[in-house]
């Protein structure tokens, strides 16, 4: 099965950035990987993992999650993060980022 193959097409209103109606993804696994589920709603995302692993972050990452908390808990990843818009990100990486 080719990769997004079972993909819904992407409208306004279910992008991956900031969905307006719930998403929810479930990836069958194959010999290398394992089967996944994920949900996007606004800013909260889950999905499931393959590693034990624990963690709490708080986040300000406006080329990817935007503003938020990330957590990883025992095989689940959550992220609740408002995105940013383009025009935070390159003020953000202008005054922040490594200058040559």
């Amino acid at each position: 099965m080719k990769q997004g193959q079972n993909e819904i097409p992407r409208k306004w209103y279910n992008n991956h950035t900031f969905p307006i109606i719930p998403l929810l993804t479930k990836t069958k696994g194959d010999e290398h990987n394992t089967n996944h589920i994920r949900f996007n709603w606004l800013f909260f995302r889950v999905w499931s993992r393959d590693a034990f692993d624990f963690e709490l972050a708080v986040v300000f990452d406006p080329s990817h999650w935007g503003v938020g908390i990330t957590a990883l808990l025992p095989y689940l990843r959550v992220v609740v993060a408002i995105p940013t818009n383009e025009m935070i990100s390159t003020w953000w990486i202008k005054h922040t980022g490594r200058h040559k």
